[in-house]
């Protein structure tokens, strides 16, 4: 069974893919922050990732 960091190198991805999964990580923290300062439900932070 493969680890996750093994699983990962064997995706060669570039940097720049790299970098758009790490700016999206981050928004997604970000909306899920927004969220939990708001009492949204998982559904309403969704939809609002959704209205971007």
């Amino acid at each position: 069974m493969r680890d996750w960091g093994e699983f990962r190198s064997e995706l060669n991805l570039s940097v720049e893919e790299e970098n758009a999964i790490e700016f999206e990580k981050e928004l997604i923290r970000a909306y899920i922050k927004i969220g939990d300062k708001q009492g949204m439900s998982q559904a309403e932070v969704t939809s609002l990732q959704n209205a971007k």
